[in-house]
């Protein structure tokens, strides 16, 4: 086979590849293009220019789940509660990548691309999770928390990691259905002064449910002193509560637990007990009553404390 040098030239030509130009496109071809495109790529796409970031933002059904790791600067992307990728933040844009689990700093840079992700996809934060650990400083958790109150997307649930940091301040912050703290330093009377923050109506007001673990032990009774908490008795009280699952949400019946109402009339019930109960006339367990009778005694008890690190609130 014989070839020209016309053709060899055409073979080996070492010239950049000529540009498709995309943004020149009629509207609804380009708009037909873009339907196309998957999420990795369309969000690499939104990031040219304006127009690119208007038209994407165009493309409906994305149906996004995110969960962020702020740690590491990492989110994890969910369609229809299937895993799609991880992507990590490197330089001033989202990449496809692992988890590094080293801590990155939060900056102008990491809130700018966070947002940019979130106007195009207009998808929630289903959770976000942080650990509060060294060597995060003050200054950085309150970047932090403006990042959290400066964001325009609805966050559904907070997951934390406290590595024993003081975090209440943080708390107090969070305006969200669920919080998920643990191992946190929270002392009874910073756990009284959560509570009375939003029994007062001050803050937390969109909260669902509220799970604290802690260091060390607290006493029940001082964390819910001056709250006008009543513990009640799992034979004869009994509420519905609807929990977030992976997929849908979960129903189940609380039966006891201490009640605290709220001044605006809402009430919230510490769950004393790991007993669930997934309809209401179900027969109340044996060793549920027997704890029961327990909690009362040290309850009534001016000599006794009643010390738990674990704590589950619900609100209704």
């Amino acid at each position: 086979m014989t070839v020209h040098s016309e053709q060899m030239t055409t073979l080996f030509d070492s010239s950049p590849p000529t540009m498709f130009p995309l943004l020149r496109l009629p509207f609804l071809c380009l708009h037909d293009v873009i339907d196309r495109l998957g999420i990795v790529d369309l969000y690499h796409f939104s990031l040219l220019s304006k127009r690119a970031k208007w038209i994407s933002k165009r493309k409906k059904g994305n149906r996004l789940e995110v969960s962020l790791y702020i740690y590491d600067r990492t989110m994890t992307l969910y369609k229809d509660q299937k895993y799609i990728c991880e992507m990590i933040f490197e330089k001033n844009r989202f990449e496809i990548g692992p988890r590094k689990r080293k801590m990155g700093s939060v900056d102008i840079w990491f809130t700018k691309a966070l947002q940019h992700f979130l106007d195009v996809f207009n998808c929630p934060f289903e959770i976000v999770h942080f650990e509060l650990k060294p060597p995060l400083t003050e200054d950085q958790l309150i970047m932090i928390i403006d990042l959290l109150n400066g964001m325009k997307t609805e966050i559904k649930e907070v997951y934390i990691v406290a590595k024993c940091q003081r975090i209440l301040d943080f708390l107090f912050s969070l305006n969200t259905e669920i919080i998920c703290a643990y191992q946190t330093n929270l002392s009874s009377k910073e756990l009284n002064e959560f509570l009375r923050s939003w029994k007062e109506g001050k803050t937390n007001q969109k909260v669902k449910q509220v799970t604290i673990g802690t260091c060390s032990e607290r006493d029940v009774k001082e964390v819910l002193k001056g709250l006008g908490g009543e513990l009640m008795d799992p034979r004869t009280a009994t509420f519905k509560f609807r929990e977030k699952g992976f997929e849908r949400y979960i129903e189940y019946w609380i039966r006891g637990g201490i009640q605290i109402r709220g001044n605006d009339g809402r009430f919230a019930v510490i769950v004393t007990s790991r007993f669930a109960y997934p309809t209401k006339n179900e027969d109340v367990k044996v060793k549920h009553i027997q704890k029961y009778l327990k909690d009362l005694e040290m309850w009534n008890s001016e000599n006794s404390a009643w010390n738990e690190n674990h704590f589950s609130i619900c609100f209704f």
